[in-house]
């Protein structure tokens, strides 16, 4: 939940900033992986943020090219050190 007057988080690289659904994206694979650091699949993203497939392999897309996840095609997806 976002705190009022909070801005959006900023990119390791302070470029730019991470939106609020990128962030979501970004919460979900860390809750995800607390107690379990296996890869999280794109069907199990998918699932936990009420979204269909092709718009968690975008945004993974996305984000894994900002540095914030590590995809591996049918392994899943990590949060990288900058991600966390």
């Amino acid at each position: 939940t976002r705190r009022a007057g909070v801005g959006p988080v900023q990119d390791p690289a302070g470029a730019r900033a991470v939106s609020a659904t990128h962030e979501d994206y970004l919460k979900a694979v860390w809750n995800a992986q607390e107690w379990d650091p296996t890869p999280v699949s794109t069907t199990s993203l998918a699932q936990r943020l009420g979204v269909g497939a092709p718009t968690v392999s975008e945004t993974v897309r996305l984000l894994a090219g900002r540095g914030l996840l590590v995809h591996e095609p049918y392994r899943g997806v990590r949060l990288t050190p900058a991600g966390r």
